[in-house]
């Protein structure tokens, strides 16, 4: 996911890999037991090696406006430009959101 992104800010619901969105998330949960001094399979070594990854353990909700900036960058670095054209066979609904 970060190979393909650039973070690890994976959607608890996300349709490509369901199964990593939810283990992401129990992470998260894991993570705020721990900090919350309750019972918690977390340890200082799992968050240590999440962290050097770049793993975010509070994140909002991404918006829509997220959403199509994430696409606009990997436009722009697929193309190497952010100057998309009016028709934009892969995403009509960024071309009308640029």
């Amino acid at each position: 996911y970060k190979n393909r992104f650039g973070t690890c800010r994976v959607p608890n619901r996300w349709k490509e890999n369901r199964m990593l969105g939810k283990w992401v998330q129990h992470q998260r949960r894991q993570f705020n037991l721990r900090n919350e001094g309750r019972h918690s399979y977390m340890t200082d070594e799992k968050v240590k090696k999440l962290e050097d990854l770049g793993f975010i353990w509070n994140c909002p909700p991404i918006t829509i406006w997220d959403k199509k900036l994430e696409e606009l960058k990997q436009y722009r670095d697929e193309f190497c430009d952010g100057k998309m054209p009016l028709e934009f066979d892969r995403s009509e609904s960024l071309t009308h959101w640029v």
